[in-house]
């Protein structure tokens, strides 16, 4: 009877726990020094080496490896072409599609497990989740937009930097995962993190721009409470263009029009975290700019008739 009960629980539960072990594996990977107390030995060792689509910053003290989309800014901004930086964006895209978000991404994993919290969630209806959730195409064309004028500019000056810290990428710069893993820790190592002297107002306003950082970076994380993946549903630009390769990727979901009692149970669709429209979508391959493939439709389907599809 435990047997079978134990059973049971891994069936309904199983890349739930898999896909947990994933995250927790690339978040120490990915920031192996903040476990070992060493920082500094990686320090910009993927300027020129190996990138990822997913959110992670090239300059953090513990990081060992670099984000697609900050160093496509950080190279057209410097008037470098990014054929490395395309390449294994495109690459990653057309075999995982966007997989990645919610299999390795460290920021998506601190995101899931800030919601976690005992909260009511708001679930915003498909008109306005769509509307949403196309700013992240306003962030890639504003950001790189920037980005080419200051490339521009730097052939003929080198070190201008006509937009004083955006210069280097103007989502960096405000990316919260880079404030955390990156920006904090570098003014904690170095001892030039804001200390309170009783002037409230000099504490703040003598360093503004990394308080803005700071701000944004809680107000993403305090939303996840309310928003499951606020950040990457609403705002990752990567995530947006890793999801243009999933109609063409190895993955999908395929669901049996059999065995699915539609709009009698939408369990799917309650359960999905980027707040998908699965039962619209065609039975053959649910492919979704959207589905990380986190399979918790799958998981929780009473009638099994949801599964993974690869090629």
């Amino acid at each position: 009877m435990v047997k079978k009960e134990i059973g049971s629980f891994w069936r309904k539960n199983k890349f739930r726990f898999i896909r947990l072990a994933s995250q927790i594996f690339f978040f120490i990977l990915l920031n192996i020094g903040l476990f070992t107390g060493t920082y500094g030995i990686f320090l910009f060792s993927s300027v020129s080496g190996i990138v990822l689509p997913i959110e992670q910053s090239f300059s953090g003290p513990f990081s060992n490896i670099s984000a697609s989309y900050n160093m496509l800014e950080y190279y057209i901004a410097n008037a470098i072409i990014p054929y490395l930086i395309l390449g294994l964006l495109i690459l990653i895209g057309f075999i995982f599609g966007r997989s990645t978000c919610s299999w390795v991404c460290p920021f998506g994993f601190i995101q899931e497990m800030i919601g976690y919290f005992p909260q009511n969630k708001i679930k915003p209806v498909q008109d306005t989740e769509d509307l949403l959730s196309n700013i992240p195409y306003v962030i890639i064309l504003i950001s790189l937009g920037l980005c080419v004028l200051v490339g521009f500019n730097r052939l003929s000056s080198p070190q201008a930097s006509p937009l004083g810290p955006f210069s280097e990428g103007t989502y960096t710069q405000l990316d919260p995962y880079v404030t955390l893993i990156s920006v904090i820790p570098w003014r904690i190592i170095n001892g030039s993190f804001p200390v309170y002297e009783g002037d409230i107002v000099a504490y703040f306003a003598n360093d503004a721009f990394l308080w803005i950082q700071i701000f944004f970076l809680l107000i993403i994380l305090m939303m996840n409470i309310w928003i499951p993946l606020v950040f990457c549903r609403y705002i990752c630009p990567t995530g947006i263009i890793l999801g243009h390769f999933n109609e063409y990727s190895w993955f999908g979901l395929r669901r049996d029009p059999i065995r699915c009692l539609k709009e009698d149970c939408k369990i799917c669709v309650e359960v999905c975290p980027m707040n998908i429209p699965i039962l619209k979508l065609p039975y053959d391959k649910i492919q979704h700019r959207k589905c990380t493939y986190c399979l918790k439709c799958v998981e929780r389907c009473p009638e099994n008739a949801l599964r993974l599809s690869i090629i």
